[in-house]
């Protein structure tokens, strides 16, 4: 809720499958395993932090959208909403000038949460 009393609107929706999938769906094109003379198992490409990266690519969309925002002056306070992981993506590479008009941060998972459920996490007074 803002200032003037008004309910919380929604006004852009990023949507980012790749987070909901399993890191084996993402990589099921990238090169495999190879075994060695000696029998042992290599893998060809790491592929343990793909969704890890994937959170960092997302990050930057919104931070980017962010500083799109920030110079049309579409807002002059902000309030981030992120689970907690991705709220450290988001903090690590959001622009100077957009972080200096961060009002207040929740580090929780509401993507699945309606209207009502969200702005009770907000404080009183913003």
């Amino acid at each position: 809720m803002d200032s003037t009393g008004k309910e919380l609107t929604e006004i852009e929706h990023f949507d980012h499958a790749d987070s909901r999938r399993h890191a084996r769906e993402i990589t099921s094109d990238l090169p495999g395993r190879t075994v060695g003379g000696d029998g042992s198992h290599h893998a060809l490409e790491a592929k343990t932090a793909i969704k890890e990266e994937e959170a960092i690519l997302f990050a930057q969309q919104i931070n980017k959208y962010l500083e799109e925002c920030r110079g049309k002056r579409r807002f002059a306070r902000l309030v981030i909403m992120a689970a907690p992981a991705f709220l450290g993506h988001l903090r690590k590479h959001m622009n100077e000038q957009v972080a200096k008009l961060v009002v207040h941060e929740i580090g929780k998972n509401l993507d699945q949460d309606d209207v009502a459920q969200i702005q009770a996490h907000l404080p009183a007074q913003l």
